[in-house]
Order: structure tokens, then C-alpha cells, then sequence
């Protein structure tokens, strides 16, 4: 119960009540033995000889996490995607509901990174070990189907919360799984401190930034989601002037400065 949050009314941090359970426990006895109140004199902490002082620990968010589902079978305190979201979708070639567009018919390479959950482990009528998994992200949660290789490399990993990226083949439609060829173990809170967050700036002359161009390079940037913001340098006969695409932010890869070079030397 304390794993699950059910004391957090009482202001202290769930490792420090559930590592003084057994002496709380023997406080409630003592109180109730002496006709006291229960409950509420359970949590006073003072500094009476014969209460016992919580401690001021808490668990990492991880294994807060951990347990909380542990017990409940789902998460109330906290979504663990937050904060995660956007450096994870920088690191995915689409979200979870572009995917909800192809159909029954479309295959298509896909690579996503999110949070592990509803884990099924089973095996075939040949004996063959399989797992089933959901992947969420920010959008939403697509099923994934792991075989061979990667049921043997990652059997244990994938139990508990685990943050990974998927690659492999979305099938489409009713289907709506991704059947995993690789998968690779990551950790959203040192991705957001290795990114590189600052401005892509693109110069670019007035006469090939056109209509169409600027179009063009929008939706471009737009394939490549993040947290840097893109400044456009426009150079003219009268001088050059420095534009900010508010509305966009991208991840900085060398591909996206390959793709941009090509569309803009045309």
C-alpha cells in the first residue's frame, strides 16, 4: 500500500514510511493499547521518545515508478513520459498516430523510441519463445512483436520500466503492430542532456528561397521533430536579414543538413 501512494496524504515520502513500517506498526499497537487515536497520531512525528521519525528518502523516479505499478498495475502519480516526450520523438522517424494513416495493405520501415509496458511473454505451439509488448509515446501506443535473437537478448530487460527504440516493420490496418528487427536500450534523461539544442541557422539567398522552396523546406523540417529552433539567414542585393521559423524546432543530425543542402542547391 505505501508503494502505491496510499499514505502520501500524510506528507512523507513513500521510502521513508515503507522503511519504518515495522516500527510505525508497533507505534500504531502502543497507541491503540493506550486508547489513542490511530491513524493520525500513526504519521505525527515528533520528537516523543516512542514515535518513530520518518526519514526524509524518497526512491529515484524510476523505482518510484516501478513500484507504483508494481502494486497497482498502472501509474497514478506521475505519467513517466513527461519531460521524455519531445527527445524521444526527436529520435523516432514518426509518431505513433502517422502510423494510424497507413492501411491494411502498407509495410513501412519505422523507427520508435518510448516507454515498454502491457508485456506478454509466450510461446509457440512449436516451442518457440515470443514477446508482445506496447510501445508508448507521446501520441500513443503502437504493439510490437519480438522473435528469435531478440527474445533471447532481451527476456529480462523488457521486464519492469524500460525506455527503448524500436526498429522494424509497421504493418498497417487492423494489424497495427511492428514486428521488431533491432532494438536498442536508451535513457531519455541523458538524451536530453547530450542534445544539442541550439539554433540551426540556414543561409540561403533571396532569389532561391521562392515560394515553393520555402514550402518545401518547411515540410522538411517538420520530418525532423526536436528541440532546436531554425533561423533562416536570407541574403539579398540590399543586404541579408535573419529570420526566426517560430513554429518549428528540429533535432540537428547530419542527415537533415544533407537533405537541406540538396533541396536548397536545385
Amino acid at each position: 500500500m505505501v508503494q502505491g501512494g496510499a499514505f502520501d496524504k500524510f506528507g512523507y515520502p513513500r521510502r521513508g514510511v515503507f522503511e519504518s513500517i515495522i516500527d510505525l506498526i508497533e507505534d500504531a499497537k502502543e497507541i491503540k493499547k493506550n486508547g489513542q487515536s490511530s491513524q493520525a497520531s500513526l504519521f505525527e512525528i515528533d520528537n516523543t521518545e516512542n514515535k518513530t521519525k520518518i526519514k526524509n528518502i524518497e526512491w529515484d523516479k524510476k523505482e518510484l515508478l516501478d513500484r507504483e505499478r508494481e502494486m497497482l498495475g498502472f501509474f497514478v502519480s506521475e505519467d513517466p513520459l513527461e519531460g521524455y516526450g519531445e527527445v524521444l520523438r526527436a529520435d523516432s522517424s514518426h509518431s505513433v498516430v502517422e502510423l494510424l494513416d497507413y492501411s491494411d495493405d502498407d509495410e513501412v520501415n519505422v523507427v520508435i523510441a518510448g516507454l515498454v509496458s502491457n508485456v506478454q511473454k509466450r510461446v509457440s505451439r512449436r516451442g518457440n519463445p515470443w514477446i508482445q509488448f506496447d510501445l508508448q509515446e507521446i501520441t500513443g501506443s503502437v504493439g510490437v512483436l519480438l522473435f528469435n535473437k531478440l527474445v533471447d537478448k532481451y527476456n529480462a530487460t523488457l521486464d519492469g520500466e524500460a525506455y527503448i527504440k524500436v526498429t522494424g516493420t509497421y504493418v498497417g490496418g487492423s494489424e497495427n503492430i511492428i514486428r521488431a528487427r533491432d532494438i536498442e536500450m536508451v535513457e531519455p534523461s541523458k538524451m536530453i542532456l547530450d542534445q544539442d539544442t541550439s539554433p540551426l541557422r540556414i543561409s540561403v539567398s533571396e532569389e532561391i528561397l521562392d515560394k515553393n522552396n520555402l514550402m518545401l523546406l518547411k515540410e522538411l523540417l517538420h520530418r525532423h521533430p526536436g528541440n532546436s529552433k531554425v533561423e533562416l539567414e536570407v541574403s539579398s542585393a540590399e543586404g541579408s536579414k535573419l529570420l526566426e521559423l517560430k513554429a518549428i524546432k528540429i533535432k540537428k543530425t547530419t542527415e537533415l543538413r544533407n537533405e537541406i543542402n540538396t533541396l536548397l542547391s536545385n
